[in-house]
């Protein structure tokens, strides 16, 4: 197989993958403020336009739409910017959180100066600046992870157990494709799907909102009684629309994912030549 192209093979899917998640987001924008639009005016108490789509784009609407997309879209951006927030931290602050201790490097252990001089390697092959090594004492399992948005606070971790129990050559070839992750900027598009995935759970916090909030209510009105119905109704729609977007943007974050790591398995046959 071609190295090469299986990497360009991965990034072109990828591409594919990322584009058709960003449309999924614009037309569960576009259905969330539809279902908004329809129950306005039962909430303001007026009847529902028996033309309703003939009117909802005209001039005297177009206001209306615009505020109540603004709305959504806001809401889903607001809502991405705080789970960036909350994710956007150097590597290693995030491999301390996982229960990673900082490898030194002068530490005198031979298969810690194994794993040191394999990430040095590979820091050379793949042309990047040599990250710090984190370790999961605790784990027996064989596994690794390269943490950081960038390049320049990236961390590799490993277990344990992986460093304990590959050799030199099986080591080479987990912390190349971990290095993969970092120079093909996978942490940071992994980072902006979940800003987008978190976009898309808005939609449902906002059904949820609107139907919990109505069952509280114990308003005797019949005018009342009919906007709230009108707002429960809205609320299981906004609900159901962000069930499956979210299905929807976990199942395309998982086939991301998966070329990714084909991507990173055919960057670790470059860097390694093995």
């Amino acid at each position: 197989m071609n190295f090469y192209a299986a990497q360009d093979n991965a990034k072109k899917k990828t591409k594919y993958l990322v584009l058709l998640y960003v449309l999924i987001l614009i037309v569960l924008t576009f259905l969330s403020t539809l279902v908004l639009m329809l129950v306005l005016p039962m909430v303001t108490g007026q009847s529902l336009a028996t033309n309703f789509w003939q009117t909802l784009f005209t001039e005297q609407n177009l206001p209306t739409l615009l505020w109540v997309g603004v709305f959504v879209i806001g809401g889903a951006l607001i809502s991405s910017f705080v789970k960036s927030r909350h994710l956007a931290k150097g590597g290693a602050v995030i491999a301390a959180a996982l229960g990673g201790s900082k490898l030194s490097p002068n530490s005198s252990n031979i298969n810690e100066r194994k794993a040191l001089n394999v990430v040095e390697e590979m820091a050379i092959a793949s042309g990047m600046p040599v990250p710090e090594v984190f370790v999961l004492r605790q784990e027996s399992a064989i596994n690794a992870f390269a943490a950081g948005q960038t390049p320049q606070d990236a961390v590799i971790g490993l277990t344990q157990g992986c460093i304990d129990k590959l050799s030199r050559t099986q080591l080479q070839g987990v912390v190349g494709h971990e290095f993969s992750h970092i120079l093909n900027g996978d942490m940071r598009l992994n980072l902006r799907i979940i800003m987008l995935l978190h976009g898309i759970e808005f939609i449902a916090l906002l059904g949820r909102i609107m139907t919990s909030s109505q069952r509280n209510s114990r308003s005797s009105s019949r005018s009342k009684g009919k906007g709230n119905g009108a707002i429960i109704l809205a609320g299981i729609a906004l609900r159901v629309i962000g069930w499956f977007g979210i299905l929807f943007g976990n199942m395309l974050q998982a086939a991301v994912s998966r070329q990714r790591e084909f991507l990173a398995d055919a960057s670790s046959f470059q860097f390694t030549r093995d």
